[in-house]
């Protein structure tokens, strides 16, 4: 089992200096990493797609798309909130289903855990 935490970066939030971008972002890598603590896993592996338009979808980000391609069965998508890895409400949906038939699981921190 391997676990990759995910975080779709905007491209708005790429213009930010870096002390902004750390403001908005650390709060989350804490979310992340206290919500492995709780559940005695280690990260495999972080996986970021920076620079994006906040429309792009998961599958059309270069290393969405390559994760994607990656995962196996009982591996973890993990994420500290939904709109870091999706785009709308209908792409989350069409997600969930195709990591279900690959019999992996997706993680949300803010939501609690396993919304697969």
């Amino acid at each position: 089992m391997s676990i990759y935490s995910y975080s779709r970066i905007s491209d708005l939030e790429t213009s930010l200096d870096s002390e902004q971008l750390d403001a908005i972002l650390e709060p989350e890598l804490l979310s992340i990493n206290t919500y492995c603590l709780s559940q005695n896993w280690v990260i495999s592996e972080e996986v970021k797609d920076t620079n994006c338009n906040w429309s792009l979808k998961f599958s059309k980000r270069e290393n969405g798309k390559n994760l994607m391609g990656r995962l196996q069965q009982g591996d973890i998508l993990l994420s500290s909130r939904l709109e870091r890895v999706v785009s709308s409400s209908q792409e989350a949906v069409e997600l969930i289903i195709k990591l279900r038939n690959k019999k992996t699981q997706l993680h949300i921190v803010d939501l609690g855990g396993d919304i697969t």
